[in-house]
């Protein structure tokens, strides 16, 4: 499901308190149910409502995902290669579609994460034969590269 498709999703306008109260917009009215000049506060208990609404249907599309025991913020982190994995994955793909080969900028990207490498060699976005190269870090030692293979990665 698209953001698009959200029932409570729609473009906002920022709809302002009227003139005779703050002239501020009305999520940031700070009058009560009873002021006279605006009904400021009934309209933010609507959009309170709306965004009640939208959390309860991302919940139902976000929570079948959710791997048990984790908390928000380790769901983004175990979810996080994966989201860049895919994303450099299509970028490649659509590279390909529109050039005929992917840029060097996409393959080092691609290069900079094992997860990513292994999975795009594997769906066959990289051909299989290439290795990274690796160097030395201290300038005093001799100019050399070598190919280093992959790393198997094992998934907890």
């Amino acid at each position: 499901m698209k953001a698009s498709e959200f029932i409570y999703v729609k473009e906002a306008k920022v709809e302002m308190c009227s003139e005779a109260c703050c002239g501020k917009p009305i999520t940031e009215c700070k009058c009560g149910p009873d002021c006279k000049h605006c009904d400021c506060y009934e309209k933010n208990k609507v959009e309170i409502k709306i965004l009640e609404k939208l959390l309860k249907e991302l919940y139902v599309i976000a929570e079948p995902t959710r791997i048990p025991g984790y908390s928000d913020e380790e769901m983004w982190e175990a979810n996080q290669a994966n989201e860049f994995t895919v994303n450099i994955g299509r970028e490649i793909q659509a590279e390909m579609i529109a050039n005929g080969r992917p840029s060097a900028a996409k393959i080092r990207n691609a290069m900079s994460n094992p997860h990513t490498w292994n999975a795009l060699k594997s769906v066959g976005l990289i051909p299989k034969e290439p290795k990274i190269l690796e160097g030395h870090i201290n300038p005093q030692l001799k100019i050399e590269l070598k190919g280093v293979e992959d790393e198997i990665i094992q998934s907890k």
